[in-house]
Formats: C-alpha cells, sequence, structure tokens
C-alpha cells in the first residue's frame, strides 16, 4: 500500500506540474480502476491519508461534493492537509456554497499545526480582513511562522509588513 501511496502522490505531482486541473479514471493510464478502488477501501476503513487521497482524487475529477465527503473526514481526525484543503473550497466555493467564516475555521486548525499554506491563507485573511476583523500584526506574525517555516511567499509578505508596504 505504500507503494501505491507513492505512486499516486508522484501522479498527483505531475499533473499539477502539467497544469491539469481536472481528468477523468479513463482518460488517465496513471490511475487505473484497481488503484482507485484501493485508495477507497483503505479510505473507507478510516485513515485519514488515504481519506485526504480520495478526496482530491474527486476534487481534480470536479466532483467537489465527493471531495468536501472525503476531505471532512481526513480534517476530522486531524489531518492539517485537509483542514487546509477544506478552507480552499469554503473560500473559492467550490462544491459549497462561498463561506469566508468556515474557510477561517478550517485555514486556522490548519495552520495551528504547520500547515504553511494555511499560515499563509489565514495572513491574507487577516491582512484584508476577509471574513475576520482587519489585523496587520496577526497577519505579520502569520508570514513569519510561513517563513520560518522555509516558505518565500511568507517572508515576502513578512518584509512588506515590516516596511510598510502593505499598508
Amino acid at each position: 500500500m505504500k507503494k501505491q501511496r507513492r505512486n499516486f502522490s508522484l501522479v498527483c505531482l505531475l499533473l499539477l506540474s502539467l497544469g491539469v486541473s481536472s481528468f477523468s479514471i479513463a482518460e488517465s493510464r496513471a490511475i487505473d480502476e484497481d488503484f482507485f478502488k484501493s485508495i477507497r477501501l483503505e479510505a473507507e476503513q478510516s485513515s485519514p491519508n488515504a481519506q485526504y487521497n480520495l478526496g482530491l482524487l474527486y476534487y481534480w475529477m470536479n466532483y467537489y461534493e465527493n471531495a468536501r465527503e472525503w476531505f471532512e473526514k481526513a480534517a476530522e481526525q486531524g489531518l492539517a492537509q485537509a483542514q487546509f484543503s477544506l478552507g480552499v473550497m469554503y473560500d473559492q466555493g467550490r462544491g459549497v456554497p462561498q463561506n469566508d467564516a468556515k474557510a477561517f475555521e478550517w485555514y486556522e486548525k490548519a495552520a495551528q499545526q504547520g500547515d504553511v499554506d494555511a499560515q499563509l491563507s489565514l495572513g491574507v485573511m487577516y491582512m484584508i480582513g476577509q471574513g475576520v476583523a482587519q489585523n496587520k500584526a496577526t497577519a505579520k506574525e502569520l508570514f513569519k511562522q510561513a517563513c520560518d517555516n522555509g516558505d518565500k511567499t511568507g517572508c515576502n509578505n513578512y518584509r512588506l509588513l515590516m516596511n510598510g508596504l502593505a499598508e
């Protein structure tokens, strides 16, 4: 199963690098029906990583309701990537009504676990006052956390706020 997870991750990275945002299982030779079934079986056995991976598959196939269902299951078990993904869905209104408060809630949970993407997204929400009272000091702290975790965008945003350029 570990080899299948690694293969799945490689397929996902390849698709992202090619700019593929949606595909069908039938069109993809890299993801066959047996592989999909094995991920689903593992997800149904409450594996948060498999639930998240299945959510990603559904998301990329534009089955957002199914994606949300599996992301929620993984997020409720504390998987930061799934929490961040739910934040994105609510932030963008994909498969759910757009809801800044829910996006904030999920980003915050993931950010508290050190998820860099969530720290950045939450920082932006604080910086512009999206779904939360504008607070540039908190935004700066979140960008610093992302920077400390090695994220260049976090470093750039932190420097902009430090130098007063994002006022």
